[in-house]
C-alpha cells in the first residue's frame, strides 16, 4: 500500500505548474519590454520615421506617444500577464526562433552539418504558429505607427473646425452645408475610423475574441496592401498619382451639395464597416469573421464605399489620364479584396460566410 497522499501529490503538482506559469509569463513580460524598446528605438532613428513621427499635435509628437505607450506597457501593463495566464507573447516568440535559428546556423556551418530531415526534427526550421506569429508582429510594427499619426491628424482636425464653428452663424443654406457640416462630418468620419484600427492594432485579447488567427503570406498579398500606406504610397503615387479630392467643386453650389450627400452616404459605409470590425479591425490579418453590419449584404464594403468616392471626386478634373490613374488605383484595392479573400477561404467559417453574403462589392451585382 502507497505511503503517498494524492491530494498532496496533486497539491504539489499544482504548485510547480503556477510556478512555471509564472516564471514563463515574467519571461514574456521582459521579452516584450524588450522587444517594445527595441522597436523604440529604430522608429527614433530610422530616417522615414524620424519625419513621420515627428508632426505635433497639441505640442505632443507621435513619437512622444509610442515612447509613452512603451513607459505604459512598462509600468502598467504586467498584471494582464498574470491575469491572462499567458505563458507567451510575440517577444518570446521572436527570441526563441532567432535562438533556434542561430543555432541551427551554427550547426549547419558546422564541420558535420545535419541533413534536412535532421535539421527539421531538431527545429531548425520555423514553424506554421510561429511563422504566423512573427507576421502579426510584423503588421503590428509597420501600421501602429502610421495609424497613430493618422488618429491624432484627425482628432486635431475634428477639434479645430468644431472650435471655429460659430453657432450664431449656423443655417441649412447650401453654402453652410458645403463649407461648415459636410467638413467636419467627414472629419468625424475618419476620426471614427481610425479610432477602431488604433484599437484593433494596440489590443489583442481572448476576451474580446480578436485574438490573431492567421496572417496574410504571399509576397502579392503584402505589396497590393503596402502600397496603399506610407511610406510605400509614396512610390505608388509616383506612377499612379492620386486626384481625387474630398472637397472637390462640382461646377456648382446645388451640385456640389448633392455630389457631397452621396460622398457622406458612401464614406457613411466606410466607416460602418470600421464600426461593425471594432476591436477586429487591421490589416492582413483573420482575427475571426464579421456577418453583421454592412457585410451583412456585400463581402468588402469598406472598399467599395472609399474608391467610388475617389471616382466621384476625380470627376471634377477628368481626363484620360486622371480616369487611367484613378480606375488604377481602384484596381488596387479590388486586388487587395482578392487577396484577402483568398486568404480567408483557408478557415472554414469564412467559406459558410461567402454561401450566404455571395457578392463581394455591390448586392446583386458584383
Amino acid at each position: 500500500m502507497s505511503d503517498t497522499n494524492p491530494q498532496t501529490d496533486l497539491n504539489k503538482n499544482t504548485s510547480e505548474i503556477n510556478s512555471h506559469l509564472k516564471t514563463s509569463q515574467f519571461r514574456a513580460f521582459f521579452a516584450d519590454q524588450i522587444l517594445i524598446w527595441v522597436l523604440l528605438w529604430l522608429y527614433n532613428n530610422f530616417p522615414f520615421y524620424i519625419n513621420f513621427l515627428s508632426e505635433i499635435h497639441y505640442g505632443v509628437a507621435a513619437r512622444d506617444v509610442l515612447l509613452g505607450m512603451g513607459f505604459l506597457h512598462l509600468f502598467l501593463m504586467w498584471p494582464l500577464y498574470f491575469i491572462d495566464k499567458r505563458a507567451i507573447s510575440y517577444g518570446t516568440v521572436l527570441g526563441r526562433v532567432l535562438v533556434r535559428l542561430f543555432l541551427g546556423a551554427k550547426k549547419m556551418l558546422g564541420s558535420n552539418p545535419p541533413g534536412y530531415y535532421e535539421a527539421k526534427e531538431h527545429g531548425y526550421f520555423i514553424t506554421k504558429e510561429e511563422k504566423t506569429s512573427l507576421l502579426a508582429l510584423l503588421v503590428k510594427v509597420i501600421f501602429v505607427p502610421i495609424i497613430i499619426v493618422f488618429t491624432m491628424g484627425n482628432f486635431q482636425l475634428v477639434q479645430d473646425l468644431l472650435a471655429k464653428i460659430d453657432i450664431s452663424t449656423a443655417s441649412f443654406s447650401v453654402s453652410y452645408f458645403n463649407d461648415t457640416l459636410f467638413i467636419l462630418i467627414l472629419r468625424i468620419m475618419f476620426l471614427v475610423d481610425t479610432l477602431c484600427f488604433l484599437v484593433g492594432y494596440l489590443i489583442e485579447l481572448d476576451v474580446l475574441g480578436n485574438k490573431i488567427k492567421s496572417v496574410e503570406s504571399t509576397w502579392f498579398g503584402w505589396f497590393v496592401a503596402l502600397a496603399c500606406y506610407p511610406p510605400f504610397n509614396s512610390v505608388t503615387g509616383q506612377y499612379l498619382p492620386s486626384y481625387s479630392n474630398d472637397l472637390a467643386y462640382f461646377w456648382n453650389d446645388n451640385l456640389t451639395a448633392l455630389m457631397r450627400v452621396l460622398i457622406l452616404i458612401l464614406f457613411g459605409i466606410y466607416t460602418w464597416a470600421s464600426i461593425a470590425l471594432g476591436t477586429k479591425a487591421s490589416n492582413l490579418t483573420n482575427r475571426g469573421i464579421i456577418s453583421h453590419g454592412p457585410y451583412k449584404y456585400v463581402r468588402h464594403p469598406a472598399y467599395i464605399g472609399k474608391t467610388s468616392v475617389w471616382f466621384l471626386t476625380a470627376l471634377p478634373v477628368a481626363n484620360f489620364f486622371v480616369m487611367f490613374s484613378t480606375l488604377a488605383v481602384m484596381g488596387l484595392y479590388f486586388l487587395r479584396a482578392f487577396t484577402e479573400e483568398r486568404h480567408l477561404l483557408q478557415d472554414p467559417e469564412y467559406v459558410e460566410y461567402c454561401k450566404k453574403v455571395k457578392y463581394r462589392f455591390i448586392p446583386y451585382v458584383i
